[in-house]
């Protein structure tokens, strides 16, 4: 073969990639999204921050509301550090409570979608969901966490990743 001719195929077997990949990779659906925040939960709750942190774009923002009985809401803006940093700080706080009570904690978490909402192109969503962490023993919880947010999603490459992301979060003693 001569140098024109593997050119042409490599250009050839390149266009065909893309192609194959755009019909088959970026279209986002609700099934792609769900096993995104499947897997945000999995890495959360294994305490996997390397895993949760390749959810978030590098570019991300957004805000969060965090409310405690008898304390004032903080508000602040996030970035990807703040949601990467959400594994290192949830197991922190589990294992200060563990030395307070002198028992061994598990988490219980349940993830909710409420609302998905695709872009015609398929490229991006908005994503409404709803979060409980429990952290406690086996007769029940010893801190609830609740949290609400919206999420924008976007696919490039054919990688899902968080790129904005407002959320509002309750903690609580017990069950609530």
């Amino acid at each position: 073969m001569d140098l024109k001719k593997i050119i042409l195929l490599i250009c050839v077997s390149i266009g065909l990639w893309f192609a194959w990949d755009a019909a088959n990779n970026r279209a986002l659906t609700e099934e792609r999204i769900f096993e995104l925040y499947r897997e945000a939960g999995r890495a959360l709750m294994n305490n996997d921050g390397k895993a949760y942190c390749a959810l978030f774009s590098d570019d991300l923002s957004g805000n969060s509301e965090t409310r405690m009985p008898g304390m004032p809401v903080e508000r602040k803006a996030i970035a990807k550090k703040d949601a990467c940093a959400a594994v290192d700080d949830l197991h922190a706080l589990k294992r200060k409570m563990e030395e307070g009570a002198k028992v061994t904690l598990y988490f219980n978490h349940e993830f909710h979608m409420d609302s998905v909402t695709l872009a015609p192109d398929k490229k991006s969503a908005t994503v409404t969901s709803r979060e409980e962490i429990r952290i406690g023993t086996e007769r029940g919880a010893i801190l609830t966490l609740q949290s609400r947010s919206t999420d924008k999603l976007r696919q490039r490459s054919g990688k899902i990743q968080v790129f904005q992301s407002d959320s509002s979060m309750t903690a609580f003693p017990g069950n609530g």
